[in-house]
């Protein structure tokens, strides 16, 4: 699997931001201009003397890098879900693989964020059954980053349609039961006769997926509901894929269908 980063690079980003937040050395010992040229200059020949990601290493870089993205998309859903104002910084639309905290001093790709933004909006688009293909496909291409804009897409459109329920409305927590229901948090946001529910995969390596199989619809979720206090037979819309969601004769939601084709859910409702 390629991933569209170099190592020398995100190392030489680091220890120069390291350098740029040092309390006690930065412009004592010298003016920070020359420390950092100093730094990037031990780095850089530090790295030509076979700093490399050895072949031991580079599975567990690969473990790291597949069920990071999964955390990285639910913190994504819970940021712009939760009760408070989300906070986004510009050209974090895509994976920010730097090993520092993103600002917004950084020159971003504009043009190639525009393109990727007018294909999001083309899926966004798309009638349930060729959207749901369309996330699938994004969700197997996931080192590219293209999943990460739609669902910031998706998300934030849904905050522009129900401005009400995302500024005034109240935050419930949800129960899950089965073998899973330790993996998956949940709650429901509700004003007026809208509601919002969402469902957010967790803890994913002790679940046991991997890679090759990956998290879209494992077995691990089989069995596992959400609790919900509505009559069966309840419909609710997939905000993400735009599908029909009918609830079971249980009340319940299963997470095994529900999470498909990622482990995370946003149902919206209006009575």
């Amino acid at each position: 699997m390629r991933y569209r980063f170099s190592l020398a690079g995100l190392l030489l980003i680091l220890a120069s931001g390291c350098s740029r937040n040092d309390k006690v050395e930065a412009g004592t010992v010298a003016a920070p201009e020359v420390q950092n040229v100093a730094v990037t200059k031990a780095t850089t020949e530090d790295l030509s003397h076979g700093l490399v990601l050895t072949a031991e290493f580079k599975p567990f870089q690969e473990k790291v890098a597949f069920f990071g993205q999964f955390n990285s998309l639910a913190q994504l859903l819970l940021k712009l879900t939760s009760p408070g104002v989300p906070d986004l910084y510009q050209g974090t639309e895509l994976w920010d693989l730097n090993l520092v905290d993103p600002d917004n001093r950084r020159p971003v790709d504009f043009s190639a964020r525009q393109h990727l933004f007018s294909q999001a909006k083309a899926i966004a688009a798309l009638p349930p059954d060729a959207r749901l293909t369309a996330w699938r496909d994004l969700a197997a291409a996931w080192p590219d980053g293209r999943i990460k804009l739609q669902l910031t897409l998706s998300l934030l459109s849904l905050r522009r349609s129900l401005p009400e329920l995302f500024t005034g409305g109240d935050y419930q927590p949800l129960s899950l039961h089965g073998p899973a229901a330790a993996h998956v948090v949940a709650f429901r946001r509700r004003v007026g006769n809208h509601s919002l529910i969402v469902a957010i995969g967790r803890l994913f390596c002790r679940l046991g997926a991997t890679s090759a199989g990956g998290l879209h619809r494992p077995e691990a979720w089989r069995g596992t509901k959400l609790r919900l206090s509505v009559d069966p037979g309840t419909t609710s819309t997939d905000a993400l894929v735009g599908r029909r969601i009918v609830v079971d004769r249980h009340s319940s939601l299963d997470l095994y269908r529900l999470f498909d084709p990622l482990p995370i859910a946003v149902l919206t409702a209006s009575d």
